[in-house]
């Protein structure tokens, strides 16, 4: 099983470091954005993921975040489920950011060569059919 805060703390500080992609970027700052939204009415825990996010490096302040979320998944379920069903939406959009191709050709190409990642739609060669 994982542990949920431990993700949702490690992408923050990851996008906060800037290795992540822009997607992936993308994706914790949203992250970041609802959770602000949705620990705006508690003063003691707003400020904490603004400190993971202003110290990505800084252990202390990821202990405390993992703490904080930790605590707020285990005392409110509905925030539980809340962070969950995020991080589930989140995450596809990290693992895709994460998953880098790299396309090589060496030698000579007689003829066509294509080099795609993500493709939506159709790769046609040749000429266009006449119909």
């Amino acid at each position: 099983m994982i542990d949920l805060a431990v993700e949702v703390v490690s992408a923050i500080t990851s996008g906060a470091a800037g290795s992540l992609g822009s997607k992936g970027a993308e994706a914790v700052g949203r992250l970041i954005s609802a959770l602000r939204a949705k620990l705006h009415g508690q003063p003691a825990l707003s400020g904490t993921p603004e400190i993971s996010v202003g110290k990505p490096s800084d252990a202390a302040a990821r202990d405390n975040l993992v703490s904080m979320l930790r605590e707020q998944i285990s005392n409110d379920a509905d925030f539980g489920a809340w962070l969950a069903n995020l991080w589930n939406e989140i995450r596809l959009d990290l693992e895709a950011d994460a998953s880098r191709s790299t396309n090589v050709i060496s030698g000579t190409v007689h003829g066509s060569a294509i080099q795609a990642r993500d493709v939506k739609g159709g790769i046609h060669l040749g000429p266009a059919s006449r119909e």
